[in-house]
């Protein structure tokens, strides 16, 4: 593992916060290793080459002879030449992944020189002989304790455990000859695959096949096209047959299968170099050259290098890190690769020729006439004859500066607080804006949304003793919108990789343009916080009822589960429209969330006559309900068209979270509302869940989802998913609710993957969990079951928040994307990575600073890590960081 960077100390250090002892050159130990000569490393359990199978683990016994013969300068570190070949934990665990032929390098941290090297060779693992279990339970004829007969006529009973004569037994009933048929019950899974792969080449595993008799039967899984070529990133479908190993029974064929397939990974071996890098001139006139870039197996790529973003103009001397990209000629095949590039820039400074422009306010009135009555009061000021004359192209922030008083006139003397909410609109009575800033009295808001025309002040008290607002001066910007001047953005350095990069945000973020320049220059997919959740979609409170099926809504008689009810909820479809149209407009994905929930769902949707005081209503009215939720909105998602005509959900939903924590369904103090309708049975315990891993309604739920896909078309573009927080806590439960899912029944009729994954909450905070168990105990589990994988809600809290927990954090984000790389190289099927807010300042756990930003457009440090994290690896390092 390797040291926090230079530039992290360095960041603190700017800011007066040094940690203790903690140098900008070397670990603070350096001194003492410079006195210890190491003479060796030796894997002592192996020579010089060692062969798996995949699947297998193994532990490397290492010995490093050092003077001092003491611990401290016996650390090593571990790194494989191919992660997909075989990974390397920490401590020298070594796991199996895929055929082929990779090197193990074990180097010592005291001398680096030192290290020894193996070479791992993984065969494919052979299909496992598993011998037909044809023995059956003692049936209701039979007495128990009874023997059973196999199918070979052999009786097999017991010895006796004395010389005593053994009670004789009732002859138990016959198992019937299975009649050759073979039943698809629940299909297996694809490896990960790579574009340019054979389907002969990727792997198929698990599944499950029955006999008449409902005995596995157990056989291989074969490609019926194998020769077919995986040509893009995504996932696909395919056919495969299963091919019993007893001739008898009958084969499967036309077995469809999703397939993800990945991009292939890069290297970069060598940096470009630049010439050209002088003040006054903008990136595109730096010229790159040079530089070398492999795949995995050390083949040069062919492909040239860029600045991320060339209009980046440069304005001071000195070295500083630019984003450059790796594009390679052949871009379906292979990843690009974002790497920073420290660039030296010779010149002078160059001064801004713009300067600051206040506005001249004079002859306006400036502060309300009366004083605001309650919260949230306020007024709106025409700038737009004040701006007259000015090319506002030039600017891009407003500052606005003013002084508040209570209902009396007495200047307020809190100093801290937030007492004022500024935005800034385009037209007036727009009270939402395109920017805004809640502050104690000073705001710089962005210009970013402003498309020329009129421009409008908003003012408002953020505090009801503010009775007066006034505003003692307005300034016009031209300084940068964000810190972010590297040319980097989460979704250009991470999309090639995961495909989705995204962030949650709300209505009111949604509805101020200037947020949502933020939001897609560093995105390409958002979830909603909150509007999209059934209590918004049907009410919280009390119920909308029409007497017939509303217009555009789907008719009844055509749903799976009948709908019983005489009257019928009105879903706010208008907010689902306005959530889709702005996410299109911005060129955004959106994952939808979520359907079933024990949460943020009225109760009075389960109460007979919709009412909240009615009693609960049957499992059979609930299907009805249900399906009535669901079928009406994602039909309507994708039917729904634009003005331009565009089936807007169908280019932007391409997620939907089905379900959400039902395995933690036992945390709101009260049953859930589900469980009250489909197991009145169990007894609530808020301290334990129901151990219910089969809930029948989320299965159906998923079933109507995927049947709505089929009905589209949509089963290659869109995933289905249950969505859970804690996930390293229940994964082996996960995987046995999705096996459930997935298995034929009377609701999953023909054995279809309906739910394709999980989406792994990751709330994490500096104390818990840690980052490798997130690997070993939830995306390690997940990976072997063959699902999906997204990481929906991240955040990562800091509550000490000292010097040192801070840079703990960074390191901590750090380590968690190198985490989620390696997992991905390794075969980890994870399609999306997703933040929980974007900023602290409007984070639900904002008291303990979780995210990337502390403001809009305002990136910490923590950000740049992230971003460094892939330069890292993309450059051959998945070394994690240390913590101080």
């Amino acid at each position: 593992m390797k040291q926090i960077t230079k530039r992290v100390v360095a960041f603190f250090a700017a800011m007066g916060l040094m940690v203790s002892g903690l140098s900008l050159n070397e670990p603070a130990s350096a001194d003492a290793k410079a006195k210890a000569k190491v003479k060796s490393v030796t894997i002592k359990n192996v020579k010089k080459k060692l062969t798996l199978k995949k699947g297998d683990s193994f532990k490397l016994k290492v010995s490093v002879k050092v003077k001092p013969n003491k611990a401290k300068y016996k650390k090593v570190t571990y790194k494989s030449s191919k992660k997909k070949v075989v990974k390397v934990s920490s401590k020298g665990k070594l796991t199996a992944c895929q055929a082929g032929t990779a090197k193990i390098t074990v180097r010592s941290k005291t001398n680096k020189k030192k290290k020894a090297v193996l070479t791992i060779v993984v065969k494919k693992a052979q299909p496992e002989k598993k011998t037909q279990n044809v023995t059956v339970a003692p049936t209701a004829n039979s007495t128990a304790g009874a023997t059973t007969k196999p199918t070979n006529g052999t009786e097999e009973t017991p010895s006796p455990t004395d010389k005593a004569t053994a009670a004789p037994t009732a002859k138990p009933t016959e198992t019937p000859v299975p009649d050759g048929t073979s039943t698809l019950m629940r299909k297996p899974f694809a490896a990960q695959a790579e574009v340019g792969q054979k389907l002969s080449e990727v792997a198929i595993s698990s599944g499950e096949i029955a006999d008449s008799n409902g005995e596995k039967i157990s056989g291989s899984y074969e490609w019926e096209q194998p020769d077919a070529v995986l040509k893009q990133m995504g996932k696909s479908h395919a056919t495969a047959k299963f091919v019993p190993k007893d001739s008898s029974f009958e084969e499967i064929k036309g077995i469809s299968l999703p397939v993800y397939t990945v991009k292939k990974a890069v290297v970069v071996k060598t940096k470009p170099k630049y010439t050209g890098a002088v003040t006054g001139k903008k990136l595109s006139a730096v010229t790159l050259s040079g530089g070398k870039v492999t795949d995995a197996d050390g083949v040069t790529v062919a492909g040239k290098f860029s600045f991320a973003n060339p209009e980046l103009m440069l304005t001071s001397p000195g070295k500083k890190d630019y984003m450059v990209v790796f594009t390679p000629s052949d871009k379906e095949t292979y990843r690009e690769a974002s790497i920073y590039l420290n660039i030296s820039v010779t010149g002078t400074a160059v001064a801004s020729t713009t300067a600051d422009k206040k506005l001249d306010l004079s002859g306006g009135i400036w502060k309300n006439e009366n004083a605001y009555n309650g919260l949230w009061s306020g007024s709106i000021y025409n700038l737009t004859s004040y701006l007259s004359g000015i090319d506002m192209t030039k600017y891009s922030t407003v500052t606005v500066t003013a002084e508040v008083y209570d209902k009396n006139g007495v200047e307020i003397s809190d100093t801290s607080g937030n007492l004022v909410g500024f935005k800034l609109a385009n037209k007036d009575g727009d009270w939402a804006g395109f920017s805004d800033a809640y502050v104690n009295r000073t705001a710089e808001l962005s210009l970013a949304g402003y498309a020329g025309g009129d421009l409008y002040l908003v003012v408002q008290n953020a505090q009801a003793s503010v009775g007066y607002i006034e505003i003692l001066s307005v300034t016009l910007g031209n300084g940068e919108i964000t810190n972010i001047v590297d040319g980097s953005s989460l979704k250009r350095a991470y999309g090639d990789m995961f495909g989705k990069v995204g962030n949650a945000i709300g209505s009111y973020e949604m509805n101020n343009s200037g947020n949502m320049s933020f939001v897609a220059s560093q995105h390409n997919s958002i979830t909603m916080g909150n509007e999209m959740k059934p209590d918004y979609l049907l009410g919280s409170t009390k119920a909308t009822l029409s007497n017939t099926n509303p217009d555009g809504y789907v008719d009844t008689a055509k749903f799976t589960y009948k709908y019983k009810d005489t009257t019928y909820p009105i879903i706010n479809m208008d907010s689902i429209d306005n959530c889709l149209n702005t996410a299109y407009k911005n060129g955004l994905k959106m994952r939808y969330h979520v359907f079933v929930w024990h949460k943020q769902t009225p109760q009075w949707f389960f109460k007979e006559n919709f009412s909240k005081s009615g009693a609960y209503v049957s499992k059979d009215v609930m299907d009805g309900r249900l399906e009535y939720l669901v079928r009406n909105v994602m039909t309507h998602i994708y039917t729904y068209q634009n003005a331009d005509g565009v089936y807007v959900g169908r280019e932007v939903i391409d997620n939907w979270d089905i379900a959400n924590e039902y395995l933690h369904n036992n945390d709101g103090g009260t049953k859930s509302y589900w469980d009250e309708v489909y197991y009145p049975e169990y007894t609530y315990n808020k301290n334990k869940h129901s151990g219910i891993l089969t809930p029948v309604y989320i299965k159906e739920a998923f079933a109507i989802g995927h049947s709505i896909l089929e009905d589209f078309g949509l089963t290659d573009d869109v995933s289905l998913l249950c969505n859970e927080y804690n996930t390293y806590q229940v994964s082996d439960k996960m995987v046995k609710m999705i096996q459930y899912f997935n298995t034929k029944d009377e609701v999953n009729k023909t054995g279809e993957i309906i739910c394709d994954g999980v989406g792994m909450q990751t709330h994490l905070d500096m104390g818990y969990p840690a980052i490798e168990d997130i690997g070993t105990n939830a995306i390690d589990v997940f990976k072997a079951a063959g699902i999906e994988i997204q990481l929906t809600e991240m955040d990562l809290t800091d509550k000490v928040q000292s010097e040192t927990s801070q840079i703990n954090q960074i390191a901590k984000w750090y380590n968690l994307m190198m985490l989620l790389m390696t997992e991905k190289d390794s075969g980890a099927k994870i399609t999306g990575i997703v933040w929980w807010g974007m900023s602290d300042k409007y984070s639900w756990r904002s008291e303990g600073v979780p995210l990337l930003f502390s403001d809009y457009w305002k990136a910490k440090e923590h950000y740049f890590q992230v971003i460094e994290a892939i330069s890292s690896y993309n450059q051959g390092d998945s070394e994690w960081q240390i913590y101080v």
